[in-house]
């Protein structure tokens, strides 16, 4: 599109996206803001993007990202959306075993009575 043809002023949906921008974080709402700059009203939809990655990724690493992007010149949802899969690809995985046994769990008696009694006084439904 040509810089001609682009429009820069904000709308209402704009100020509202930016701010759910603004809530991840400082650098964020700065490359949100940047952004909106480069890009005018058709970057909403890259705005839309960069302040739903909350709902895959922790604030504190998209936070982490975007200063970094910020720093290195480079204002892209691409690029940051990039990141953070690649950043979540190298992250440890933490694997915790499953137990038969605890505080929080039941003897198998107990649930065995549970559902005899509960059997007993409910019927099978024909």
């Amino acid at each position: 599109m040509a810089a001609t043809d682009r429009l820069f002023n904000p709308s209402r949906e704009t100020a509202r996206i930016l701010a759910r921008v603004a809530m991840i974080g400082p650098h964020a709402a700065a490359l949100g803001r940047e952004l909106f700059t480069r890009l005018g009203r058709p970057g909403n939809r890259a705005l839309y993007g960069l302040a739903s990655l909350v709902r895959t990724y922790p604030r504190a690493d998209i936070e982490a990202v975007c200063e970094r992007q910020l720093a290195a010149g480079c204002v892209s949802y691409t690029a940051v959306k990039g990141a953070l899969a690649r950043r979540a690809a190298d992250a440890p995985v933490v694997v915790v075993p499953l137990t038969q046994a605890g505080p929080g769990i039941r003897a198998v008696e107990e649930y065995q009575d549970f559902w005899e009694q509960h059997s007993a006084t409910e019927g099978i439904p024909s």
